[in-house]
């Protein structure tokens, strides 16, 4: 890792274990990066690598609706009790219930 942020300077990296149980402290970091670092963005989009993005819909039918907004921050509702909510008492469980 450390040759490919030398090279391409493209990677964000934090002080902790990336666990699931961290999720916060890597999405604060991120946050906090991106108010550092771009000031000027005229758009962001923090997603995981397991989600699909619609883009045709994001800038024809999303975007426009906040055109001449500023700092506006755009999440998805769902609605209450319509997800479970499934814990996991270790990483390591976590793990093995992925692989199963």
């Amino acid at each position: 890792m450390e040759v490919e942020f030398e090279e391409y300077h493209d990677m964000l990296q934090g002080v902790f274990r990336d666990a699931y149980r961290n999720l916060t402290h890597k999405g604060v970091m991120g946050y906090r990066w991106i108010t550092e670092r771009c000031r000027n963005a005229k758009l962001i989009l923090k997603t995981d690598d397991d989600i699909v993005v619609n883009m045709f819909k994001l800038f024809t039918r999303v975007l426009p609706k906040f055109e001449n907004k500023t700092k506006q921050i755009l999440c998805n509702h769902i609605p209450a009790y319509s997800m479970p909510i499934i814990r996991y008492k270790s990483n390591s469980e976590l793990g093995e219930r992925a692989i199963r």
